[in-house]
């Protein structure tokens, strides 16, 4: 009887510790507004940073923001502010 809640123990303790070393991120993708964006999502083993890019986009003659956040496994290396 002992064992078996010795074992129980053991597997609720692992996946503990396996949930507890997961890096989390908020994700979505093309979200008007943050608000859109509070969803939480484990990352995989690879990507261990969280990657927000907010961009404009013209729709119907007006810039619109739009956001989308990730899991990533490096950051971009790109300026927003180049021309490439």
């Amino acid at each position: 009887m002992k064992s078996k809640y010795f074992l129980a123990i053991l597997v609720a303790a692992g996946l503990f510790m396996e949930i507890a070393h997961s890096m989390m991120c908020f994700t979505c993708q093309e979200e008007r507004s943050n608000w859109g964006c509070l969803r939480m999502s484990s990352c995989p083993q690879n990507a261990q940073k969280c990657l927000t890019i907010a961009s404009y986009s013209r729709t119907g003659g007006r810039p619109a923001r739009v956001i989308s956040k990730m899991c990533a496994s490096e950051c971009p290396t790109l300026s927003p502010y180049s021309n490439s």
